[in-house]
C-alpha cells in the first residue's frame, strides 16, 4: 500500500509505503518538531503551535496521488479508512488506544501530533467509490466500541494525516479487513441490469443537459456535498433525503444531470434504481436549474458564494485550511534550507538541507533563493525575504559557545597550557608561564561571558623571523579561524572597532610605531567592556559585548612610551619559539574552560602587578627629561646629597647643560621621573625639595666611558628562514 507525502497541503513530495511512514512516526524521525509543537500547545503558545503544525509533512492514508491532492490526480486507492478522535484527556486517550488494539480490524493506531488525539487506520474491502459508505460504517462501529465521537472528516479520500511521534504506535499488518459490502454489492455499475442502465440513459437525455460525465464540475460537486452534509446525514433511514437534497443543490448550481448522476451513483450507490429515481425527481424542478447564488464555472472557479456555503467552508477541518502566504514561504525555505543568525558576526548563514557546511548569506545567495521561490509560484519579493530571514524565523548561533560547549571534558591531569607556554623560551620563563596561563584563561572568559574582559596584552620582543606571529595565529582553533584579526584598531573607525565584538583574538601589528596618544587609546580599548555602535546598513544603535583579547609582537627592545604605567602589557623577550609544535590546542582550551569554571583567578593582584611593572622597565622608552635626570643627578640621602632642589630648579640646571626648554610639561615629566626612581623628597616650608648628588662634566664622562661595551668586529647579517 503506497501513500503520498505532501508539503504545503497540495504539493506531492514523494510516494512511500504506508508501513515505512508509520515506522518513521514510531522511531522518532519527527521527534524534534513534534516535541516543540506539543510544548507550545502545553504553554498555550497557539501561534507557535499552528505555525509548527502547518510546517509538518502530511500523507494521504487512503490513496496515492500524482500532481496534486484532488480526485483527478488520484493514482491508486489503498482501501484504508482514517478515523480521527480529537480533544481527549490523557485517561481517555490511553483507554481508547488500548481498546483500539483489542479489535481485530485496527490496522494501525497512534497518538496525533498534538498529543491529545488518536488516529486509527482500518482496512476495508470496498472500492474508492464506496469510501464514504465505508467510513460511515466504521464510524458507527468504532463510536459504539470506544464510546467516543469520531471526526467525520475521514469520509474524504483526499484526507490528509499529519506525521507524529509515538514510540508506542500500534501496527497489525495481519489485521482483519472490515467487510463494508457483500460480494454482490461489489458488482460494477456497468454490470447492473439493463433496466437500470436504460432508465439512467433515459433520465440523462431528458433535455436538461447533454454533456457527458466528466470531472469539470468536480469542485462544484465537492462544495455541494459539504453543504448538504451540514443539513442532512447519510445514514440508514435518511439516505433518500440526503441524496435528494444533494441533487437539488447540484441542480441549482447548474450541474448537468448526467454529470450529477455519475457523481452521485459513484459515491452513494446503495440502490442504483432508487438513487436514479431520487435524482430524477430533484432535477424535475427545471425552474431551479442554475439559479443558485453560488455560481461555479466548469473550470472550478467560484464567482460568488452564498453565506450558507461560505459558512460551511469556514467550518472545514483545520487540516484542510490553506496556509497563509508567509507560512507557504516558511515551509518552502524550511524544506530546502536551514538558516541561522550568527550573534557574533551579526550575519546570516545558511546551508542546504542535506549539506553540512554553513555559508554566509550574500546578495547573490538572496537573489538565487528568491529565484527559486518565484519559480515555485510562492508569493514573495526581496524585501519580504530579507525581513523574514532577519527575524526569529532563524535560530541564533554563538560560534564561541558552540565550540567550548562541545569540547571534551578535561579529565586527565596534564597541564596543556604550561606545555603550550613552554614552546616559547623567554628571558624570564617562570614569569612568562604564570602570565600566559592567566591571559589564556581570561581569553576563554572573555568570549563565553559578556561581563568578563581580558585586560592584558601579550607582547613578544625579539628579532624578526623567529615565528612570533605564526605562534600567535596558532592559538586560534580551526573552527574559529574566521574570528581573528591582524592589524591596528582605530577607535574612531567603526569598521575596525567592530572587531572588538566579532573577534576572539586581535594580533596588533606595528605596536612599536604607536605614539603616546595611540598607546593611551589602546589601553582604553583593552579595558572596554562594551561597544555601542550602529552596524553598517543597520537602523538602530546596538550595545555589543567586547569579546576580543589582544596579543602582539615587536622587533625593537624598547617600545613602551607611556610613562603613566604599563601593567596592561605582559612583555617578554623571546629567545626561541617552537612554532611547529603539535600540541592539541583543543585540549589546552578544555583545560582553560575547566579552570574558568573552577573560579581560577585570571586577573593580577597588586604584588603581581609590581612584578609586571618591574619586568616592563627594560621595554620602556625614556623621555629626554628622564634621561637627563639620570645622567646628571644621582639618588642621595641627607648625608650624601650635595644639593637640595625642587623640580623647577632641577629643570633649570638641566637646561643649562642640554639647552632644554623649560615648560609645564617638562616640569611634570621630571616630577614623574623623580617619583618613579625613588629620589628622596623632603618637605620644606616653601614646598618640597629632592636630595640629589649633582655630577660634574668629568664625572658624567667617566661614567659613560665605563658603561661603553668593548667594540666588536662587524658581522654579516644573519640569514633566517621564514617561519612558514
Amino acid at each position: 500500500m503506497v501513500v503520498s507525502i505532501f508539503k504545503n497541503f497540495n504539493e506531492v513530495v514523494e510516494n512511500a509505503k504506508i508501513v515505512e511512514v508509520l515506522n518513521d512516526i514510531k522511531t522518532g524521525k519527527y521527534i524534534n518538531v513534534i516535541t516543540y509543537l506539543r510544548k507550545s500547545l502545553a504553554e498555550s503558545k497557539m501561534e507557535a503551535y499552528e505555525r509548527a503544525k502547518k510546517s509538518l509533512p502530511a500523507f494521504t492514508p487512503s490513496a496515492s496521488f500524482k500532481g496534486g491532492r484532488k480526485l483527478e490526480y488520484l493514482t491508486a486507492y489503498t482501501q484504508i479508512v482514517v478515523l480521527d478522535i480529537d480533544k481527549l484527556t490523557k485517561e481517555q486517550l490511553n483507554t481508547a488506544k488500548q481498546l483500539s488494539k483489542e479489535t481485530p480490524y485496527t490496522f494501525a493506531s497512534f497518538v496525533s501530533p498534538s498529543g491529545n488525539g488518536l488516529k486509527i487506520f482500518v482496512r476495508v474491502n470496498s472500492a474508492q467509490e464506496n469510501h464514504k459508505e465505508a467510513f460511515l460504517a466504521l464510524q458507527k462501529f468504532y463510536e459504539e466500541f470506544l464510546s467516543l465521537p469520531i471526526d467525520k472528516s475521514g469520509k474524504d479520500v483526499t484526507r490528509l494525516c499529519f506525521v507524529s511521534y509515538d514510540t508506542d504506535l500500534y501496527l497489525n499488518e495481519n489485521a482483519t479487513v472490515y467487510p463494508v459490502i457483500s460480494t454482490e454489492d461489489l458488482t460494477p455499475y456497468i454490470e447492473q441490469s439493463e433496466e437500470v442502465i436504460q432508465e439512467h440513459t433515459t433520465i440523462a437525455s431528458n433535455g436538461f443537459a447533454t454533456e457527458n460525465f466528466s470531472n469539470d464540475y468536480l469542485a462544484t460537486y465537492e462544495h455541494c456535498v459539504r453543504f448538504t452534509e451540514k443539513k442532512e446525514s447519510y445514514v440508514n433511514g435518511n439516505r433518500n433525503n440526503f441524496v435528494h437534497l444533494l441533487a437539488c443543490n447540484l441542480n441549482r448550481k447548474g450541474v448537468p444531470l448526467p454529470t450529477a448522476m455519475g457523481y452521485i451513483l459513484s459515491d452513494y450507490n446503495y440502490d442504483a434504481k432508487e438513487v436514479a429515481t431520487t435524482v430524477n425527481s430533484a432535477y424535475s424542478n427545471t425552474h431551479e436549474h442554475n439559479k443558485s447564488t453560488l455560481s461555479i464555472s466548469p473550470n472550478g472557479k467560484i464567482s460568488e458564494q452564498s453565506k450558507s456555503i461560505k459558512s460551511s467552508e469556514d467550518d472545514e477541518n483545520e487540516e484542510e485550511e490553506k496556509p497563509s502566504f508567509i507560512d507557504r514561504l516558511e515551509n518552502f525555505l524550511n524544506y530546502r534550507y536551514s538558516f541561522r543568525y550568527n550573534v557574533v558576526s551579526g550575519k546570516l548563514e545558511y546551508k542546504a538541507t542535506k549539506a553540512t557546511l554553513w555559508k554566509p548569506v550574500t546578495d547573490f545567495v538572496e537573489n538565487s533563493i528568491l529565484r527559486e521561490i518565484m519559480k515555485a509560484k510562492v508569493k514573495c519579493n526581496i524585501n519580504t525575504l530579507r525581513n523574514l530571514l532577519r527575524s526569529d524565523f532563524c535560530e541564533q548561533f554563538d560560534p564561541f559557545k558552540a565550540y567550548f560547549d562541545n569540547l571534551p571534558n578535561n579529565e586527565d591531569e596534564t597541564d596543556y597550557i604550561t606545555e603550550l607556554a613552554n614552546t616559547i623560551t623567554t628571558t624570564k620563563q617562570d614569569l612568562w608561564i604564570e602570565c600566559f596561563k592567566k591571559w589564556f584563561v581570561a581569553m576563554v572568559a572573555c568570549v563565553t561571558n559578556d561581563k568578563a574582559i581580558n585586560q592584558t596584552v601579550i607582547v613578544f620582543s625579539g628579532k624578526q623571523g623567529v615565528g612570533k606571529t605564526t605562534w600567535i595565529e596558532k592559538l586560534i582553533p580551526k573552527p574559529l579561524k574566521d574570528y581573528m584579526f591582524s592589524g591596528t584598531i582605530n577607535p574612531n573607525n567603526k569598521d575596525t572597532l567592530i572587531h572588538l565584538a566579532e573577534c576572539m583574538l586581535i594580533n596588533l601589528d606595528e605596536l612599536e610605531n604607536l605614539n603616546r596618544t595611540e598607546i593611551g587609546t589602546l589601553k582604553e580599548l583593552i579595558t572596554k567592556t562594551h561597544i555601542r555602535m550602529r552596524k553598517a546598513y543597520g537602523h538602530n544603535n546596538e550595545t555589543l559585548p567586547r569579546r576580543a583579547s589582544f596579543a602582539g609582537s615587536v622587533n625593537t627592545a624598547q617600545f613602551l612610551n607611556d610613562t603613566t604605567g604599563s601593567r596592561r602589557f605582559l612583555c617578554f623577550e623571546v629567545e626561541h619559539i617552537e612554532y611547529t609544535h603539535n600540541i592539541d590546542i583543543n585540549n589546552a582550551y578544555a583545560q582553560a574552560r575547566q579552570l574558568y569554571k573552577d573560579d581560577f583567578r585570571y586577573w593580577f593582584n597588586q604584588e603581581e602587578i609590581k612584578e609586571i611593572n618591574l619586568n616592563n622597565e627594560q621595554y620602556q622608552i625614556r623621555s629626554p627629561e628622564e634621561e637627563l635626570l639620570l645622567t646628571w643627578f644621582e639618588i642621595a640621602d641627607r648625608d650624601t646629597a650635595n644639593n637640595f632642589l625642587n623640580t623647577t630648579q632641577i629643570a633649570t640646571k638641566l637646561a643649562e647643560r642640554a639647552k632644554l626648554n623649560i615648560t609645564d610639561g617638562t616640569v611634570m615629566k621630571l616630577g614623574k621621573a623623580l617619583k618613579k626612581h625613588g629620589y628622596l623628597r623632603l618637605s620644606k616650608k616653601n614646598g618640597y625639595v629632592y636630595a640629589v648628588k649633582e655630577l660634574t662634566w668629568e664625572e658624567v664622562d667617566n661614567q659613560n666611558r665605563e658603561k661603553e661595551p668593548p667594540p666588536e668586529p662587524p658581522k654579516p647579517p644573519e640569514q633566517t628562514g621564514l617561519p612558514f
